[in-house]
C-alpha cells in the first residue's frame, strides 16, 4: 500500500464524520470517476439485475476482443485480463467469476478453431486461466461448480485436441486433472 495512502480504519473514522451531504458529493464524484465504482454502485442498488447488466458488459469486452463485430479480433491479453480482474474484483458470486473466467478461454479456443492459431502470449494468458480456473474449483471445495463446470472445461479440452497452439491443449489436461473430485472416481 502506498504511505500516502489512508488505512482503511482511518477512512472509515473520516467516513463516519462526515454529514450525509458529503456522503453523496463523494460518492457521486467516485461514480464518475470510475468505471469499476460504478459496476459496484449498479449491483449494490439494482441487485442482480445490475449484476446481470455488469457481467454482460464484461462479457461483450472480453468477446470484442476475439470477435469483434466489425473487423478482426485484435486479441490484446492486456484487455481480457483486466476485464476478467475487474469483474472479479466487483464481484462476490462464484458461479458468475467462473463464467467470465471461463468464457475468456473459449473465446480463445473458438478463435483458434475458427482461424487456427494465436500468438504465444494468449496461449499462456488462457493456459493460466484454466489453470486458475481448476484452482478456484479446488479452493471453494464445491463439488457443486466442478459438477457445473466439468462439461465446459472438458468441451475445451476436446475442442483444442490436434491444435497446435504451444502445447496448449497439453496444458489444459494436466490442470483438468488436478481437479480434487476427479482423484475419487466422481467424474
Amino acid at each position: 500500500m502506498d504511505k500516502n495512502t489512508l488505512k482503511i480504519s482511518k477512512l472509515k473514522k473520516q467516513l463516519s464524520n462526515m454529514s450525509t451531504d458529503e456522503l453523496v458529493k463523494l460518492i457521486v464524484e467516485s461514480y464518475k470517476l470510475s468505471k469499476k465504482v460504478r459496476d459496484l454502485v449498479n449491483i449494490k442498488f439494482k441487485g442482480e439485475e445490475g449484476l446481470n447488466e455488469v457481467f454482460e458488459a464484461y462479457r461483450t469486452k472480453i468477446k470484442n476482443e476475439f470477435f469483434p463485430n466489425r473487423g478482426f479480433g485484435k486479441l490484446r491479453v492486456g484487455i481480457v485480463k483486466k476485464a476478467v480482474s475487474d469483474f472479479k474484483s466487483i464481484c462476490r458470486d462464484n458461479n458468475l467469476i467462473l463464467e467470465a473466467m471461463i468464457f475468456s478461454v473459449e473465446m480463445g479456443v473458438e478463435f483458434i478453431n475458427r482461424f487456427g492459431d494465436i500468438d504465444e502470449d494468449m496461449v499462456d494468458y488462457m493456459a493460466e486461466t484454466f489453470d486458475s480456473i481448476v484452482s478456484f474449483i479446488n479452493k471453494k471445495d464445491s463439488y457443486d461448480l466442478f459438477e457445473k463446470y466439468q462439461d465446459r472445461l472438458k468441451a475445451i479440452i476436446t475442442d483444442t485436441e490436434g491444435a497446435g497452439c504451444w502445447g496448449i491443449n497439453d496444458s489444459f489436461k494436466v490442470s483438468y486433472l488436478d481437479l480434487k473430485w476427479l482423484e475419487d472416481g466422481s467424474s
